[in-house]
């Protein structure tokens, strides 16, 4: 695309221009043009719109009814593809609808040029028109004025282009007019063009070239030898024929394909099976009333129509921020591609692999196995031309994306073995992963309900009772707990049927009950408590709120012996049982 103003010519010349299209236009498609080489593959011919910029006017309304002749016409000639520069009172779903409607994909748009604040709105866009490419019909903020500023622009396209791709609208194009040529600056003593500094300063993962080889021819450049020395980097082409080119004054003149002075035959091979993906029909429109963009673009494609060949065409899918995991581990549902044939010829698909992306690290640390192939529709059988009028025949690629590391933005390419041209056969994945994955996974053993109670030492003794003789007689004991359940309690009972809670002799029974307490480390001023005089009932002693293992419990007995007490000769004596329960199963 270029500034109307430098569109302006003489009446006369426009005029005789436009009696030669209408000349030639019926035998155009029957006899492509010399110039024209081999032509290009009709599913990969696209068209930027800015022919039309003096068409498309009026309201909004207007504006629409004019897109939408312009989309009938580009259906007629079997074009699928399409670059806007402009909405047309549109906003960006309405435009998708209406490009949608008759079998049109938008690769890419001459949006804003950009900065860090418009970068996001340029990618909102992209992404609701479906974009594969995000550009303008420049370079960037601050352009290319001086060295300082041509290295800032690369900057600039390295920030943005980062950010498309990561979005998934791809990467940030530059498209240039002979200004990005004819701008020359000293690098280390070699002198270099903007445009070339641009390329070697910006990163091929994030940026890319969009060549308008009409305006590159009249800077004057030689495109063959830039698609050799940056065929990796140009991605997409205007195709535009000029005559009165440089260096005669460098002032070219659009023009029909076909009828102008600029070799594309050697240009379009050079461009085959390269990195060109998508190459689109540009005519800068003259302000003369007699031209007619739309008749002539009819003519244009024709001129430029080559052999019947396929065109692979697939879209970046958009993957869900999916947890990290370990290779395999993750569970995320795959993604499908729809993969479709835009040509006139028979697609086959013989293979569909995931590779790493250029210039993204392989192995370990690269983003390859963060993605996987689990099926696809399309090696089963061919993808049959397609037919004006109607939706490209098509499969489907699934994907998953099962990312190993957090917070990271992985970058791969879908890449496709098939007889379409090289430039076609691979796509973008790129895939955000938010937190690390959590797998729970059981690992441990079983541990029974458990609780022993250990008592240790000789049995409590408390000696010789004195007749007559007020005392109180102790005794004690040690004892060990471990219980594996919680809320445990230790206790003491008394099951004798004589005399339940007083020490007997026979059938004699001391007066006062015999007193127990506990300690241990937790409680250590229990004080004696008497046993319950009815048989069976437990007196609690040590409560253990937590498992324990061998805690130390200190038991004390205690029997009075009142000064008026008759005492009978043998042993006083009571089995009594001491227990652990809990009320946690």
């Amino acid at each position: 695309m270029k500034g109307i103003s430098r569109r302006a010519r003489s009446c006369a010349a426009v005029a005789a221009t436009g009696v030669a299209v209408l000349a030639t236009s019926t035998a155009a498609h029957a006899q492509r043009p010399a110039s024209m080489g081999e032509g290009l593959p009709v599913g990969q011919t696209g068209m930027q719109m800015f022919n039309f910029s003096r068409y498309i006017s009026g309201t909004p309304a207007e504006q629409k009814a004019k897109v939408e002749t312009i989309f009938q016409m580009l259906q007629s000639k079997g074009i699928r593809v399409v670059e806007p520069y402009n909405l047309h009172g549109m906003t960006a779903t309405e435009f998708r609808a209406l490009a949608d409607k008759y079998q049109l994909h938008i690769v890419g748009r001459h949006g804003t040029a950009f900065t860090d604040a418009n970068t996001q709105e340029n990618i909102d866009n992209g992404k609701t028109l479906g974009q594969q490419f995000v550009g303008s019909g420049g370079t960037a903020s601050p352009g290319q004025g001086t060295y300082a500023q041509t290295l800032a622009t690369a900057a600039q396209l390295n920030r943005s282009g980062k950010r498309s791709v990561e979005a998934g609208t791809g990467k940030a194009y530059i498209h240039n007019h002979t200004a990005e040529f004819e701008t020359k600056y000293d690098v280390n003593g070699v002198v270099k063009s903007a445009w070339e500094i641009l390329m070697d300063n910006t990163d091929p993962r994030y940026v890319m070239a969009e060549v308008d080889a009409g305006w590159a021819t009249d800077a004057p450049v030689d495109v063959v030898d830039l698609l050799t020395r940056y065929r990796t980097r140009i991605e997409m082409m205007h195709v535009k024929d000029l005559t009165n080119v440089a260096p005669a004054g460098r002032s070219g003149q659009p023009v029909q394909l076909g009828t102008g002075e600029i070799d594309y035959g050697r240009i379009f091979a050079a461009a085959k099976n390269s990195n060109v993906k998508w190459y689109h029909y540009e005519l800068d429109p003259p302000n003369v009333a007699t031209f007619d963009p739309i008749q002539t673009a009819k003519n244009s494609f024709d001129a430029v129509r080559g052999a019947a060949a396929p065109a692979l065409y697939a879209s970046s899918p958009t993957f869900g921020k999916e947890p990290a995991a370990p290779t395999g581990v993750g569970t995320a549902a795959p993604v499908g591609i729809k993969v479709e044939n835009l040509g006139d010829a028979p697609l086959n698909i013989t293979a569909v692999a995931v590779a790493a992306q250029t210039g993204e690290p392989t192995g370990a640390t690269g983003s390859q196995s963060d993605f996987t192939v689990t099926s696809n529709t399309c090696t089963t059988g061919a993808l049959a031309p397609a037919v004006v009028g109607q939706d490209a025949s098509s499969c489907t690629v699934y994907v998953r994306f099962n990312p190993r590391r957090a917070g990271t933005t992985s970058i791969a390419r879908l890449q496709f073995t098939s007889n379409s041209d090289a430039a076609t056969n691979s796509i973008q994945l790129v895939g955000t992963s938010g937190a690390a994955y959590e797998a729970p996974i059981s690992v441990g053993g079983e541990v029974p309900s458990t609780m022993a109670l250990d008592i240790t030492g000789p049995a409590p003794s408390f000696g010789v009772f004195q007749v007559g003789v007020q005392r109180d007689y102790t005794s004690t004991m040690a004892a060990e707990v471990t219980s594996t359940v919680p809320s445990t309690t230790l206790s003491v009972v008394d099951r004798g049927t004589a005399s339940a809670g007083h020490l007997v002799n026979g059938t004699a029974a001391l007066q006062a009950p015999l007193k127990i307490r506990a300690n241990n480390a937790g409680s250590t001023t229990n004080a004696f408590t008497a046993l319950p005089e009815t048989s069976g009932t437990a007196l609690p002693l040590l409560t253990y709120a937590d498992p324990v293992l061998r805690s130390r419990a200190d038991l004390g007995f205690q029997q009075t012996i009142s000064q008026n007490e008759t005492l009978l000769r043998g042993s006083y004596a009571k089995t009594l049982t001491f227990t652990l329960s809990s009320t946690t199963p």
